[in-house]
């Protein structure tokens, strides 16, 4: 069987772009691989915003158990479709991203603002 070829670090800049809920994760090298970063610990990005600031959804079939529709609804891409997750506290789409329910979507401002790390 053929042994995997780790990832390098040039793979690790393709996915960190500025939407990547891991740019602010501590990076550290592989004892085993030379010249080859692994991510640490996630380090979640601290979205702040005030109540009166962020959007309401309520969950439709056409977005249940879809966060990645909603992102792109509100924000023109799907890329921040992990803040509604986080910011909702939501673990399941399958039990908790269901119609109906109402789920708060952070401004913009506040998610780009908490992986510049300004928070």
């Amino acid at each position: 069987m053929a042994k995997v070829k780790p990832r390098t670090d040039a793979h690790l800049e393709n996915i960190e772009a500025l939407t990547s809920r891991y740019q602010l994760t501590p990076k550290t090298e592989d004892p085993n691989y030379s010249g080859v970063t692994r991510y640490t610990l996630w380090q979640r990005p601290n979205i702040v915003f005030a109540s009166a600031d962020a959007a309401r959804h309520a969950v439709t079939p056409r977005t249940e158990y879809r966060p990645d529709l909603i992102s792109y609804d509100y924000y023109d891409t799907v890329d921040y479709w992990w803040a509604i997750m986080d910011v909702n506290e939501i673990r399941d789409v399958f039990t908790e991203l269901v119609r109906g329910t109402v789920v708060v979507v952070p401004p913009l401002g506040a998610i780009q603002s908490a992986l510049a790390g300004s928070t």
